[in-house]
């Protein structure tokens, strides 16, 4: 993904430009802590100790996402349907409640770019 951003950056030549490419979707956040979604789902507490279980053979939820069939929303949705219905609410709502801190925390590809937007401040 930096090597795709660089070039980017590079090509467009304009510092006011930092590009971020998110190697897959917004619900890799969720997977920073998967256990949130008790708070909507709370019958279904097996269904997401699996999904915890599935996110720890990876080393970071950045990577979740083997095929077609395993990207992360589509991971929450196989062991939760009602998530497919619900991911415009439940997935922000989620995110928030994990925090910013936690998400940065385990995501350092999201985070570096984060740290780029805020040394704007500085200069």
């Amino acid at each position: 993904m930096r090597f795709l951003e660089d070039s980017w950056a590079n090509e467009t030549n304009d510092p006011r430009f930092i590009p971020h490419v998110q190697l897959h979707e917004y619900e890799t956040y969720l997977f920073v802590d998967i256990s949130i979604l008790s708070n909507y789902y709370p019958d279904k507490q097996r269904a997401i100790a699996e999904l915890h279980e599935a996110s720890r053979r990876f080393e970071t939820p950045e990577l979740i996402d083997d095929g077609a069939d395993t990207a992360p929303s589509k991971r929450i949705i196989r062991h939760l349907p009602r998530y497919a219905s619900d991911k415009v609410t439940v997935g922000v709502q989620a995110a928030e409640r994990i925090g910013l801190t936690a998400i940065r925390r385990k995501c350092a590809h999201f985070s570096q770019w984060l740290e780029k937007l805020e040394g704007l401040d500085a200069q």
